[in-house]
């Protein structure tokens, strides 16, 4: 009986997964065997890899949607994860094992290895697309800025770094978001939220994973000094504020803000392209809107801007791919609206391409649609943009049409 001789694809396809498993799981293991040796940002690349994208990218189907489609789903896949390993680590008596969560995560990324390696969802590669490699770079230079700003470039800030790593704690050990407050409408409070709920958790697991979740416990345990003695709420508040300007545990409080400001800039890079078709045009919108000082500044500390500025994009972004708005929606001929109501096409116009637009037949009080209509189909494919100014002409033949359209 002979053996079937391997083909070079099939040991191409092993190779690929090995590589793939290795790189996953390197984030696990330096942040379990070399935490305390790794500088800096070292140590941010390897939270952020293991908080946002091994885990989810593992679970993420990398066939469908670009690469910030992937981006986001894995961001959503890997927030899931943590939650998951958190409230089961959290049933155990005393604090949460670290070792236990980051090994939890592991196991819960080589199982999606698994199943994504069955099912073949790793035959795509979205980040080699054309107008991907581009954007990337682009987001690693502003995670880069970022970075600098967040750990030599802007200071320690009280309504921002300590108000949100202040509950770090007492979230991942009580799910319980203590800190002693300054605010006298809330003395002798036991719970305490500033920003995003969402932020508070990410900033707590960031801590955990570095293994710097003990340098806040000062805050978790003047919180509960301030519920036995409300009078000296202020006074132990401002202990905690010495001891955060001695120690302000900026990186760990920063690096989800720096992640989730790069993952936004992607977003927003995709978005522009699809819209407008023009390299040009994205790149110049990712540079100007990482120049923004506003933008500098507040993706480099522990505010809300990056996490809101990330879902709004994505939120954003699926909303006009679900509309059908995106040019190269318009130019094939399969927006989701037009599936709803069967596509017209013409033998003229040849198969896959879409009738003349639909502004040949609206009528003068409905003439404003035409200028949307004629902009979409000019960003389509060029032998569209001829009918589709063809079409312009002929709504507005006459002077009180143009009018009525200019009034509506």
């Amino acid at each position: 009986m002979t053996s079937i001789p391997e083909t070079t694809e099939s040991r191409s396809g092993w190779a690929a997964l090995a590589a793939r498993v290795v790189l996953s799981n390197l984030p696990f293991a330096l942040a379990l065997l070399a935490a305390p040796y790794l500088p800096d940002f070292a140590m941010a690349l390897v939270v952020g890899g293991a908080m946002y994208l091994a885990p989810g990218l593992a679970w993420a189907d990398w066939r469908k949607g670009d690469a910030f489609v992937v981006i986001f789903r894995a961001v959503t896949a890997s927030l899931l994860l943590a939650l998951g390993c958190w409230l089961v680590l959290l049933a155990a008596p005393g604090p949460l094992s670290r070792i236990g969560f980051i090994v939890g995560l592991a196991l819960f990324t080589n199982l999606g290895l698994w199943i994504g390696y069955r099912r073949c969802w790793y035959k795509a590669n979205p980040f080699a697309a054309p107008m991907a490699r581009p954007l990337l770079i682009v987001a690693a230079l502003f995670f880069l800025q970022s970075y600098l700003g967040a750990a030599h470039f802007v200071p320690a800030l009280e309504d921002q770094d300590m108000e949100t790593q202040g509950t770090a704690y007492g979230i991942i050990n009580h799910a319980e978001p203590t800190m002693p407050i300054n605010r006298p409408e809330g003395v002798g409070d036991a719970f305490f939220f500033a920003h995003p709920l969402l932020l508070h958790f990410w900033i707590a697991e960031s801590a955990l994973i570095s293994d710097d979740l003990g340098r806040l416990e000062y805050y978790h345990e003047g919180s509960l000094r301030a519920q036995a003695a409300p009078e000296q709420t202020i006074a132990i508040w401002e202990e905690a504020f010495a001891q955060f300007l001695a120690d302000p545990v900026l990186i760990e409080s920063r690096t989800p803000n720096i992640f989730l400001g790069a993952f936004m800039l992607l977003g927003l890079g995709f978005i522009v392209f699809r819209l407008t078709g023009s390299r040009i045009a994205t790149l110049a919108a990712c540079v100007v809107y990482a120049t923004l000082p506003e933008a500098y500044v507040r993706h480099a500390y522990g505010g809300y801007m990056a996490i809101t500025n990330f879902f709004l994009i994505g939120g954003a972004y699926f909303y006009l791919q679900a509309l059908g708005l995106f040019a190269d929606q318009v130019s094939d001929g399969r927006t989701r609206a037009q599936g709803r109501r069967g596509r017209r096409r013409s033998d003229a116009d040849g198969p896959g391409r879409i009738k003349r637009p639909c502004c040949c037949r609206l009528r003068p009080a409905r003439m404003r649609a035409c200028a949307c209509c004629w902009i979409r189909h000019s960003c389509a494919i060029s032998g569209r943009k001829r009918a589709a100014a063809k079409c312009w002409r002929r709504c507005a033949r006459s002077s009180r049409e143009r009018m009525s359209w200019r009034l509506s």
